[in-house]
């Protein structure tokens, strides 16, 4: 098992900031792990939206689908995601801070199948902290559609992943 922690500060408003993360449609903008997104299912953002991402792992490209499980806005959303050989639990906290919103982000990922006898061998090897890249914000302005700042929302990040036995 691989835990990733997250600690991301933005100066989106608590709702803002919530409305664009719950939303994983939005996860390729502001998660350098995720080639593409997007939302598979109609209705209202909250627990059941479905959404498809492109993983990056391991050097390729893998699908995964994610489901929202809870939905407590906008403090918290939580997603289950599954995959041909991974699954994980995204747990992500919101807080409102004098200049903005404090976001904690835990994922909690697993390899499935005959890939999770190799995982304590493999270090967290298959879900390895992915650095941020400089020129992509952690959180970066929503698309144009909706209300927010005109320019990329200046953030800090501080990030780890913990392999836990």
């Amino acid at each position: 098992m691989t835990v990733l922690r997250e600690q991301i500060t933005t100066s989106l408003p608590i709702d803002e900031a919530f409305g664009f993360v719950a939303d994983f449609a939005n996860s390729m903008h502001w998660d350098p792990g995720v080639a593409s997104s997007k939302r598979i299912d109609a209705g209202p953002l909250g627990v059941g939206a479905r959404y498809l991402l492109e993983v990056r792992m391991r050097g390729g490209v893998a699908p995964m689908e994610y489901v929202i499980t809870t939905f407590d806005a906008p403090r918290r959303v939580v997603l289950a995601g599954l995959g041909s050989s991974v699954s994980a639990v995204d747990d992500i906290r919101f807080e409102s801070t004098a200049g903005g919103t404090r976001i904690d982000y835990v994922a909690d990922i697993r390899l499935r199948g005959l890939l999770r006898l190799a995982e304590p061998f493999a270090g967290g090897g298959a879900c390895q902290d992915r650095p941020r890249r400089p020129d992509r914000p952690v959180v970066q302005t929503p698309p144009p559609l909706v209300v927010a700042p005109p320019a990329p929302v200046p953030t800090t990040t501080t990030s780890h992943a913990t392999v836990v036995s």
